[in-house]
């Protein structure tokens, strides 16, 4: 998520300049890095180590969620580039059997 949401904001102005491109491509390599558990012990990529970011990976947050009997607020604003309208909508089909 963190390349879409670098991409929506380089583009905010309607154009991605060399400068900003430059910073996708090196987020891309450290994106693929991570899905591809190429990061080496000790190391640190996008601010997680190898243990962290596979952890992150296994968590399912709305497989969770079915597991709780407390009330839940879940939001979503449609301008919100953080939590998409996809991600809503995943949360809605994985909670529709709860008020």
């Amino acid at each position: 998520m963190v390349l879409d949401q670098l991409r929506y904001l380089a583009f905010l102005d309607g154009r991605i300049d060399d400068a900003e491109a430059e910073h996708l491509n090196v987020t891309g390599e450290m994106v693929r890095r991570i899905k591809e558990h190429d990061i080496a012990t000790g190391e640190i990529v996008l601010g997680g180590s190898r243990a962290y970011w596979e952890d992150l990976m296994a968590y399912n947050p709305v497989e969770v969620a079915k597991e709780l009997s407390i009330p839940m607020l879940i939001l979503q604003g449609g301008r919100d580039y953080q939590v998409t309208l996809e991600d809503f909508n995943g949360w809605k089909e994985g909670l529709s059997g709860r008020t």
